[in-house]
């Protein structure tokens, strides 16, 4: 059934709820197993649906939603390490490498996707770096960088799987098509132009001072690039003043060192911190019209996208279209064609 659950229920023990001017918090346990009426919680690596919703503000009681989506969240359950007598340490927060990215999916080979979700509890955010330098972001599953600017360049160091090669690049909206991409393939560091969802098996531009070494303890690849956008539009713009820049990565199957078509794919939306102001250019311009979302809503607008698509359209080509096929469309005809 679709409807508001406003009435029923069970209090669930332990739990806590908090709506003041600052934010609505929710905390509460629940068992990973299913039980009666509850489902259960997967940690065998497949995902779990998860779905949302809010209402108005100043609705404090459960009603119609003023905001409701869904994503699949892959839950990793952590592992118990046996305790030792040790001095006692201070807890660190999580590092940026266990935020959940957005679940969807557009088109191309460079669709996002659905990472990891934590094992502690944090926000989902969009990725950002520190003032001057990253300690690392992943950008997907086995596969995250690191960069530093230099003057009006960008240092990026890729650590990847090992014995593959792998990709990174600066996209116009997190899709394939138009990417700058630089890739590690064949002990070489190549920049190509991307103008459609192919894999750049061969031609490119080799970059200069780039380092590519891929072992049996991992993949690095290390190359400067300018932040601004050049001349010819085919090196995109690597936004330094708060708003973000799609970067997308891939890499091959274990043993394949050329690059060739990937076995894992993804994009995600990064903010880069501390570079030096972006030069206003065509590349730039255009780019600010595909500035994303937040996180959250992202993942609203595709559960939203889906359930349009798969409920909403068909129930509106049922119902409506043979109505203006056999009242509109003769009624058009009729007053319309004399003129």
């Amino acid at each position: 059934m679709y409807n508001v659950p406003a009435a029923g229920g069970a209090e669930v023990p332990g739990a806590r709820c908090t709506s003041d001017s600052l934010g609505t918090v929710m905390q509460f346990s629940r068992p990973l197993s299913a039980m009666r009426n509850q489902l259960a919680i997967k940690t065998d690596g497949s995902a779990t649906w998860l779905i949302a919703a809010y209402g108005s503000s100043g609705t404090r009681t459960v009603s119609y939603h003023k905001q409701r989506g869904a994503a699949s969240i892959t839950f990793k359950k952590p592992v118990a390490r046996p305790t030792v007598q040790s001095r006692p340490t201070t807890a660190r927060a999580p590092s940026g490498n266990f935020r959940p990215t957005v679940a969807r999916a557009p088109s191309g080979n460079f669709r996002p996707t659905v990472a990891l979700a934590p094992s502690v509890n944090t926000r989902p955010t969009v990725a950002a770096g520190p003032s001057a330098s990253s300690p690392g972001i992943r950008l997907i599953p086995g596969l995250s960088f690191e960069y530093s600017f230099v003057g009006n360049d960008v240092l990026i160091t890729v650590h990847g799987p090992p014995n593959t090669w792998v990709g990174i690049g600066v996209s116009p909206n997190g899709k394939m098509a138009g990417s700058d991409v630089v890739v590690c393939s064949g002990g070489r560091v190549k920049r190509h132009f991307v103008t459609g969802y192919n894999v750049p098996t061969s031609g490119g531009v080799d970059v200069a001072a780039a380092s590519c070494q891929s072992t049996s303890s991992g993949t690095v690849m290390r190359f400067t690039r300018a932040v601004n956008a050049d001349a010819s539009g085919r090196q995109r713009t690597v936004n330094t003043g708060g708003s973000a820049t799609w970067l997308i990565a891939a890499f091959g199957a274990s043993g394949s060192t050329v690059v060739g078509y990937h076995k894992q794919r993804g994009a995600e939306a990064v903010v880069f911190r501390g570079g030096p102001a972006v030069r206003p250019s065509v590349g730039h311009a255009q780019q600010r019209f595909h500035t994303p979302l937040p996180d959250h809503a992202r993942q609203l607008l595709h559960a939203r996208q889906l359930l349009h698509a798969r409920l909403f359209a068909p129930l509106h080509a049922r119902l409506f279209d043979p109505l203006h096929a056999r009242l509109f469309a003769p009624l058009h005809a009729r007053l319309f064609a004399p003129l």
